[in-house]
């Protein structure tokens, strides 16, 4: 008997040109707009334009551009005062994942009191939200396509997630034209993150029915697509494929979460401030080997969706098979790495096992296995 919840209410607005379309989903949900980004180019661009559509709508446009890499607690607050400041009633992200998170993350603090972290750890309990409109412009992180904002402490530097249903944004815009210009990295780190967040959905102890086919058929797009875009940003077909990836594994993981690579890949892009796919990239080849023998028939399925010959195998055998493919595919993307590169000391291990398995818990404990805290040392010291 299959007992399971599945939510997701976000209207998924699809399609080279919907930028354009901003204008007249905005005006649903507000008269003015706080649009959060990066500074500098591109961003820029993207905010010009999809002030027109919105100015054009009849709303009054503010912009706080003042997001980083790995967002922090305080870049959250200082967006929320602003926004409550100027009475804004629509909260607009424009970027990556850490623009997403900081618009999902300053659209729930509007209003409240207290810290991001006090929501984060249950010391205040949060109701209700301004509307948030989210625009990617990465095929990676899928941040627009759930309830999920991920945030480091600025005293800490520890990385925790904050979920919440109120997160939800009302619409996401993903325009393939605000992706064709980005530098090969950026194509292939969060191309490979849309691969991570289908493949943990997939073998996630939360997976269920729904989750499953968002997480498959996101495994199958980006495993045939992203090589293709790797090799030719022009290649128009393949980058539908890969953007809509990244959406449908967003979704997955909003429904079934991640597992240990992003519970040990936090703590070190918390304190690093690495780039979130670079810590996964590195941590992957440990974290298969751990795992494939405690979920064989899911990493079988991946190792055919690698490409891998599983005719006559037995499903442990073509479970193992995935571990050679998918570093395979990493280097075939140029995007191979290891906690060497970047920059991960022996003597940091401690503290980042601290924060896998006390402060990412939750999520290590998704894992087909879960592993003890000597094992999770073990998995690091396996990835230098």
């Amino acid at each position: 008997m299959m007992n399971f919840n599945f939510y997701n209410p976000i209207k998924l607005v699809f399609g080279k040109g919907s930028l354009n379309k901003i204008g007249d989903e905005a005006k649903i949900y507000g008269k003015k707009a706080l649009i959060v980004t990066y500074p500098g180019a591109p961003f820029t661009d993207f905010v010009a334009k999809a002030t027109v559509c919105l100015k054009e709508s009849g709303l009054e446009v503010l912009v706080f551009d003042e997001v980083e890499i790995n967002p922090l607690a305080s870049t959250v607050k200082r967006g929320a005062i602003l926004a409550t400041e100027k009475e804004c009633d629509l909260i607009i992200g424009i970027g990556g994942g850490s623009a997403m998170d900081t618009a999902k993350g300053i659209a729930f603090m509007a209003n409240k009191e207290g810290e991001v972290f006090d929501y984060i750890l249950g010391k205040r309990i949060g109701v209700g939200a301004l509307p948030s409109i989210q625009v990617t412009t990465t095929a990676g992180t899928g941040s627009e396509g759930n309830w999920t904002a991920v945030f480091t402490d600025d005293e800490t530097l520890e990385k925790k997630g904050l979920l919440n249903n109120y997160m939800f944004p009302k619409v996401a815009i993903v325009d393939l034209e605000l992706m064709q210009t980005l530098p090969k990295p950026l194509i292939a780190g969060p191309g490979l993150d849309t691969l991570f967040h289908a493949f943990e959905s997939y073998i996630s102890k939360n997976a269920n029915p729904m989750s499953e086919m968002y997480s498959l058929y996101a495994m199958e797009l980006i495993i045939n697509n992203l090589p293709k875009v790797y090799r030719d940003i022009n290649d128009i077909g393949a980058w539908e494929k890969v953007v809509l990836a990244n959406t449908l594994a967003g979704v997955a993981i909003g429904c079934a979460g991640t597992t240990v690579p992003h519970a040990m890949g936090q703590p070190i892009s918390g304190l690093l401030n690495s780039a979130h796919s670079d810590t996964l990239v590195a941590l992957y080849p440990a974290f298969m080997e751990f795992t494939a023998a405690h979920s064989p028939k899911k990493f079988a399925k991946l190792a055919e969706l690698l490409g891998c010959d599983v005719a006559g195998k037995s499903e442990t055998d073509a479970a193992l098979m995935s571990i050679p493919a998918m570093n395979e595919l990493i280097a075939e993307v140029e995007a191979t790495k290891t906690l060497r590169d970047l920059n991960v000391t022996e003597d940091m291990l401690e503290k980042f096992t601290e924060g896998a398995t006390n402060i990412m818990g939750k999520v290590l404990a998704n894992n087909p296995i879960v592993p003890t805290k000597e094992q999770v040392y073990e998995l690091y010291k396996k990835s230098f």
